[in-house]
């Protein structure tokens, strides 16, 4: 299993340096163990790459065994004293947050001018979620507190000029 986790994290570092070629700093909201971050750093040098994680375990092995900077804290309670990122990656954590406008809204100020937001979010919209209704995979009662369809997410990232 720890395989396909990292094969899955490659390919996504893979794709954003593809992407993304003259990027070199990058922070990944909700890191997780910092896969994605490592490979962009040792394999695409991106030389400025911080992740945050509230998960203490996850922050302790990125920093451990992956030598990664990585903040242990809410990204709303982070300061970052004016400092920019060309990308910022959101995987997986907006349905978490009871105020997905906040995030958006500090990402775009945490954004240089022509940066890119990657995000993921759980589309509740999707062909899976309405064949399957309440035991659709991508619903998680106990840990989602925000639920999104495509046109949803447009408008919230429309009002900050995504």
């Amino acid at each position: 299993m720890e395989f396909l986790i990292k094969a899955f994290r490659f390919a996504r570092a893979l794709k954003i340096a593809i992407f993304y070629p003259s990027a070199k700093s990058i922070l990944d909201i909700g890191s997780g163990r910092g896969y994605t971050l490592y490979y962009l750093k040792k394999y695409f040098n991106f030389r400025d790459a911080v992740g945050i994680q509230i998960s203490k375990n996850a922050c302790k092995f990125s920093r451990e065994k992956l030598g990664l900077k990585i903040i242990e804290n809410d990204f709303l309670n982070v300061q970052f004293g004016g400092k920019k990122f060309d990308i910022i990656t959101m995987t997986h954590v907006l349905e978490h947050v009871s105020n997905p406008e906040k995030y958006v809204k500090k990402i775009f100020d945490t954004l240089n001018y022509h940066g890119k937001l990657i995000i993921e979010v759980p589309n509740f919209e999707s062909w899976t979620s309405i064949l399957t209704k309440g035991y659709w995979l991508g619903l998680d009662m106990d840990y989602h507190v925000s639920f999104f369809t495509s046109g949803h997410l447009l408008s919230l990232l429309k009002k900050y000029c995504f």
